[in-house]
C-alpha cells in the first residue's frame, strides 16, 4: 500500500528473482548440488560472508575464507554434491602441521553481531535501540 501495487509489481519484475534463482542451478542435475548452488550464490555471498566479516571485526580479528576458493571449489564440488565432501577430520589433516586435539574437539562457540552496540555508539546508555531511535526521531521532527 506504501509503494503502489504497479510500483510493486515492477520493482518485482526488474529484479527478476524467480529468473535469477533458476539461472543460479538450472543446468545441474543432482538435487543437493542445486541446493548447495543457491546457498552459494545467495545466502553464503549475500549473507554468510558478511556477517563474518562483522563478527570478526567486532573482535579486532580479520577473517579469511580459505575453502571459498575456485581451485579448490571445482576439485571437490562433485563430492560435496554427493554428501562425500571432505568432513571436519579430513580437512584437520591437510595443513603442515598438526592441528592440537583442544582445538579439533572444542565445541562450537558461536557468534552474534553487535549492531546494537554500533548504533548505539555515543546515543546513551539505554536498553536496545532506543538511544538510537530518539537521534533519528529528533533529526526528523527538528
Amino acid at each position: 500500500s506504501i509503494l503502489g501495487e504497479d510500483m510493486a509489481r515492477e520493482g518485482l519484475s526488474k529484479l527478476a528473482v524467480r529468473t535469477r534463482l533458476n539461472d543460479s542451478q538450472n543446468l545441474i542435475q543432482e538435487p543437493k548440488a542445486k541446493i548447495s548452488a543457491l546457498e552459494m550464490s545467495w545466502y553464503m555471498r549475500n549473507q554468510l560472508l558478511r556477517d563474518a566479516d562483522w563478527a570478526g571485526m567486532a573482535h579486532g580479528v580479520e577473517i579469511r575464507v580459505p575453502f571459498v576458493d575456485l581451485i579448490l571449489f571445482k576439485a571437490l564440488a562433485g563430492a560435496i554434491a554427493k554428501g562425500k565432501g571432505p568432513n571436519k577430520q579430513a580437512m584437520v589433516k591437510t595443513p603442515n602441521k598438526i592441528v592440537p586435539k583442544s582445538i579439533l574437539n572444542r565445541a562450537k562457540s558461536g557468534f552474534c553481531v553487535p549492531i546494537s552496540e554500533w548504533i548505539n555508539a555515543g546515543h546513551g546508555e539505554e536498553r536496545g535501540l532506543r538511544g538510537w531511535a530518539k537521534v533519528v526521531y529528533q533529526s526528523q521532527i527538528s
